[in-house]
């Protein structure tokens, strides 16, 4: 009987697993479907490097649990890439115990 529950456990895992995968391509996919749709003055507007865009797939690509990379993108669009100033700003892999306070 505990063999049996080791195993459904594990195989609720890689459900979760595949659908996380799903839900990061679909997420992909619409912000591609926007950088070919949007018009060129509303995509240029970014004062960021990369984009606000490449950002998103940057960091759905990189940073592994996908409510973290959302907080990322979300926290991109709307405090970090306001203002006049041109800034560079990557997607780190891990993030220090200050990323995590600001959140």
């Amino acid at each position: 009987m505990f063999f049996k529950g080791k195993i459904i456990f594990k195989t609720n895992i890689y459900i979760l697993l595949l659908f996380e995968t799903y839900l990061r391509f679909c997420f992909i996919i619409l912000v591609k479907r926007y950088q070919a749709v949007a018009k060129e003055e509303t995509r240029r507007r970014c004062k960021c490097v990369p984009s606000c865009s490449e950002y998103a797939i940057l960091s759905l690509k990189k940073i592994f649990p996908l409510l973290l990379a959302l907080l990322k993108i979300r926290k991109r669009l709307f405090k970090t890439c306001n203002g006049e100033e041109y800034k560079i700003d990557f997607p780190l892999k891990k993030m220090g115990e200050e990323f995590e306070n600001k959140l």
